[in-house]
């Protein structure tokens, strides 16, 4: 009999579906790292379970129930390995024994096997140490409220958010989210992570232990759990922020944000199969804003009041891609500010700059977004 291990269920679920959830599911990653990889040792009484994708490398230490036997890792497939754990039903033991190159899972009634893959040619990477990390707080929540506004994954750097020590941001030159982060460890340029990496950080709860070892950003979510991820080597344009945060608006309005992406998806379903219409025209002035979209035979336009605000008889008028004004809009607690100039004429690419024309949201906490309009025919 070989080296065997026993886990309480729900303890063993919860860390193999967060190591499936790091796992390559295809390309180059998962030509090299496919699969996830339980070590267990008995000579210390641990074990750990690991996934990378080759810029997220994952690391967590879970307690058997009993362990006996030789050290030894395991490499199983995420998907059926993975799949047939996550099904497992809660308060049972599980029972993993190593005999030769197959794993046999017990649990109850239930009996399993699975072939071992290689784990000479996995990737390897190293501990950390707990002490060279800072507290950090809000890291998952700061995340999330940016990268919406990052590009899609085939943008090289933009595909990512820029951390400078003092904020959050992200950005495709379209749209531009920024988020407060004091980071004290990060170094003078700030610290890019690929948006892939983004998304992972994205789910983190509460405070958490950071680091910074000069090629990879150190992450501890919690006393158990070690996570190694890669950043850009590349610049990040953080002069496009800066000039964003010199641009003065002459009017704001303040308005609830449900109600507005209420308005504004209502009005989008004309279009909203049409990837080569995908604009909503907004009015704002006379105390409403209006919205209203077009398609070849049908329109649809509603107003939203919003008394004692926009005041100005001229009604600025104002065509934007309404995924972005929704995702500015729903990123964010509390009643969002947007500002823009009533004195520009935003369809006119002769009027104004087009760093000018660019809409401003505010929310509570010093969370700032901008969207780029539509401009011209």
């Amino acid at each position: 009999m070989g080296t065997s291990v026993t886990f309480d269920s729900a303890v063993l679920t919860e860390a193999v579906s967060k190591a499936v959830s790091v796992a390559p599911s295809k390309g180059n990653a998962f030509d090299k790292a496919h699969g996830i990889v339980i070590e267990v040792m008995p000579s210390e009484g641990q074990v750990t379970v690991r996934a990378t994708d080759l810029d997220y490398f994952y690391t967590e230490w879970i307690d058997p129930k009993e362990i006996e036997g030789e050290d030894v890792m395991w490499r199983l497939s995420a998907n059926a390995f993975g799949g047939m754990v996550a099904k497992l039903k809660p308060g049972r033991d599980v029972i993993l024994t190593q005999n030769d190159q197959t794993l046999e899972v017990r649990s109850n009634n239930l009996r399993a096997m699975f072939s071992l893959g290689d784990t000479e040619s996995y990737p390897s990477w190293d501990v950390f140490e707990e002490a060279d990390l800072v507290d950090v707080s809000g890291i998952g929540q700061a995340f999330k409220n940016v990268m919406w506004a990052a590009a899609d994954g085939s943008d090289g750097t933009l595909s990512s958010v820029h951390l400078t020590g003092e904020i959050a941001c992200a950005t495709d030159r379209y749209k531009v989210a920024t988020f407060p982060l004091k980071l004290a460890c990060a170094p003078e340029g700030g610290i890019t992570l690929p948006l892939s990496v983004a998304k992972f950080i994205s789910g983190m709860k509460g405070d958490v232990k950071f680091g910074w070892d000069g090629h990879s950003v150190l992450i501890m979510p919690d006393d158990n759990t070690q996570i190694k991820a890669i950043a850009f080597g590349s610049e990040y344009p953080s002069a496009f922020f800066e000039r964003l945060a010199k641009v003065e608006h002459t009017h704001q309005v303040q308005v609830n944000a449900d109600e507005l992406i209420h308005m504004i998806d209502l009005t989008s379903v004309i279009n909203e199969n049409d990837r080569v219409k995908r604009r909503i025209t907004l009015w704002i002035g006379r105390s409403q804003i209006a919205a209203m979209t077009k398609g070849d035979i049908d329109q649809m336009r509603d107003i939203m009041p919003v008394p004692g605000q926009a005041t100005h008889d001229h009604r600025v008028e104002i065509r934007i891609n309404p995924n972005y004004l929704s995702d500015a809009l729903s990123n964010g607690e509390g009643l969002v500010m947007i500002k823009y100039s009533a004195g520009i004429r935003y369809t006119d690419q002769s009027s104004g700059t087009t760093m000018s024309k660019v809409l401003r949201f505010e929310r509570p906490g010093e969370h700032v977004a901008w969207v780029a309009p539509i401009t011209g025919g």
